[in-house]
């Protein structure tokens, strides 16, 4: 099942940060086609073939190919640059709605993974609501929210203290927090990922064991009655 995960990562992830950065903003609208068609098929085998959708990389493929194309009729670096704020402050604003919805990301992305290693949608639910992952994933969520407002702040600020020549003096300063943020964001979904895998071997390993005891007493049943 690890093959379907990396298929999913191949097809939503990796291919549409490979080409858009080998394209270098070159015919971006023939790379999006070449994108976009691939996922679409891809989509639909996986619904069909094993009746799920991962819904947090197809919505990654989706904003990442849109944002590319924006930014292509961009003359500037510094007018990029301006726009990402836009684009961050859409997230953040995605992310807060969704978690008042109760739909907060990191459960969606959790739910995505294990489906694509082959756990069924009652086996995953039932794990986050008994080892009480919810407050894990708020936490995730609010570790990405306060993340995607430091670097707001950190570009507004540039914006409004450099020109267009000297915006570049607070991208090692970007670079710094962006990784301290991920060190946090990737412990913390380590861990949880760590957890739940143990708590789902145990409990195959459990449910196997169960069948191997029964098999055992229905052969003893048999000869019992011979």
């Amino acid at each position: 099942m690890k093959k379907d995960f990396l298929l999913d990562m191949l097809c939503y992830i990796l291919l549409p940060l490979g080409v858009c950065y080998i394209s270098e903003w070159k015919s971006l609208e023939y790379i999006a086609i070449l994108l976009i068609v691939p996922g679409i098929l891809y989509s639909l085998y996986t619904f069909k073939s094993q009746h799920r959708l991962n819904i947090t990389a197809i919505i990654f493929s989706c904003i990442y190919i849109i944002i590319h194309l924006v930014k292509k009729d961009m003359d500037s670096s510094f007018e990029k640059y301006a726009y990402d704020i836009y684009i961050l402050i859409g997230i953040l604003v995605a992310i807060i709605i969704s978690n008042l919805l109760k739909k907060d990301i990191a459960s969606a992305l959790y739910t995505d993974i294990l489906r694509a290693n082959g756990h069924s949608k009652y086996i995953i639910k039932n794990n986050i609501r008994k080892y009480n992952l919810c407050n894990e994933f708020n936490r995730i969520s609010n570790i990405i929210n306060i993340h995607i407002l430091a670097i707001i702040f950190i570009k507004y600020y540039t914006i409004i203290n450099y020109s267009n020549e000297s915006y570049k003096i607070t991208l090692t300063l970007e670079m710094l927090v962006n990784i301290l943020f991920l060190i946090g964001e990737i412990y913390i979904t380590y861990n949880i990922f760590n957890h739940a895998s143990k708590k789902l071997r145990n409990k195959n390993t459990k449910v196997l064991e169960s069948k191997k005891d029964n098999i055992i007493y229905l052969d003893k049943c048999k000869k019992a009655n011979k």
